[in-house]
């Protein structure tokens, strides 16, 4: 099989299954060593926090409230996930902040995950250098002609104003409720005298929910931010054009090179692919593949149970390993791609005389049984890969 030159360089990348077991296990860990290791449990009723309203007092609970529902949304978006995995950690080690009774360990952890994604963030960028040098021509006319019928502004590039302003409005609201239970507090302490520490109203929660929703709104604006961002870039700026192969696996779309017509080696996935122009009928919900005589005979997946079979599809895809790549019909069909080939970037496709537009970015395909696979096929020889008998 021909390779394009660097092609085996431009593989080498952060696969997504790794940075979200990172992810998870990372602030799973950080959590569990605190409940175990922290003696005592620190509180405003065991005299160890700070006073109740205290700035120190609201950010430590909201920092804390944030890790926990960084454990569940993080891994969703992990690229932009493990930057703020970073920010977290970091913020709850800062010892003036009083958020964690081991710093130590959590600035530790937030280095780490910052390293990661530093290198997550080098290798795409060196994706996007290596697919230039791809390019069967630089540069072409945009996608989108702004004089012409679809010239408006590609949808999404604004949407991100969306949780940015959400995000402001229920903190501000539920900064107003905190502010008011500890006024509450305090009137009752200066009618009553000091209340026992068990008598004590703990408005925490309230802060923990202002971390929480701090953290969700955050990433959801970055990662609206950045495909908009993307999504214009691609439409509206000329760009390099890429001649590849699609193919179909399951509820995927499979993207490789020209020579891979047995899809052994694949550079990535798209979910779907959506006319450019909005309202350009017919609307294809994706890329019809060729599916000759020599398709392969596995059976398709089949999953053990009938009840949410998207759901199931979704977590086999993202954490087992989703449909293998030896599913995919042989042949697919060749089109041209506009824009740098790079992970968390979308791409689009020339295909029947006009562009389609993947609606998310383009993904490694590297799961470990996806890996296992390719290495075992790699090692047949070249002759009976391409069905031809060997001399």
């Amino acid at each position: 099989m021909t390779m394009l030159a660097d092609e085996r360089r431009w593989r080498q990348r952060v696969p997504l299954t790794a940075l979200r077991v990172l992810l998870v296990f990372g602030l799973v860990a950080l959590l569990a060593i605190e409940m175990i290791l922290a003696s005592p449990p620190c509180s405003i009723a065991a005299g160890c926090r700070q006073p109740l309203g205290s700035p120190t007092t609201a950010v430590s609970a909201g920092l804390q409230f944030a890790v926990v529902i960084g454990v569940v949304v993080l891994p969703i978006w992990p690229r932009i996930g493990i930057w703020l995995a970073a920010l977290l950690a970091v913020a709850v080690g800062v010892p003036l902040l009083d958020a964690s009774s081991l710093p130590a360990f959590w600035l530790l952890n937030g280095v780490g995950f910052a390293a990661v994604g530093l290198f997550d963030r080098l290798a795409r960028h060196r994706q996007r250098l290596i697919s230039a040098g791809w390019a069967e021509w630089r540069e072409t006319e945009p996608i989108i002609d702004p004089d012409g019928p679809g010239g408006r502004t590609p949808p999404g590039r604004w949407l991100a104003v969306v949780p940015a302003v959400l995000t402001l409005a229920v903190s501000a609201v539920l900064v107003m409720l905190y502010a008011r239970q500890v006024r509450a507090v305090r009137a009752v302490e200066a009618a009553s005298g000091p209340l026992p520490p068990e008598d004590l109203a703990d408005p925490s929660w309230l802060a923990g929910l202002i971390g929480a929703t701090l953290l969700l709104g955050t990433l959801l604006t970055l990662v609206l931010a950045r495909r908009g961002r993307d999504r214009f870039r691609l439409l509206r700026e000329p760009q390099p054009g890429i001649r590849l192969r699609l193919g179909e696996a399951g509820n995927m779309i499979v993207v490789t090179t020209l020579d891979d017509r047995d899809f052994q080696a694949p550079l990535g996935l798209l979910r779907d692919l959506q006319p450019a122009i909005p309202g350009d009928l017919p609307e294809p919900k994706r890329v019809l593949v060729d599916q000759p005589e020599g398709a392969f005979d596995q059976p398709p997946a089949r999953h053990k149970r009938r009840v949410h079979r998207g759901l199931l599809a979704w977590v086999d895809d993202v954490w087992i390993g989703g449909e293998p790549m030896s599913r995919v019909q042989r042949g697919g069909t060749e089109v041209v791609v506009g824009g740098l080939l790079s992970d968390a970037r979308p791409l689009a496709v020339m295909h029947a005389g006009r562009w389609l537009i993947s609606t998310l970015p383009l993904r490694d395909p590297w799961t470990l049984r996806r890996w296992r696979q390719w290495v075992a096929r790699s090692g047949e020889p070249q002759a009976e890969i391409d069905g031809v008998a060997a001399d």
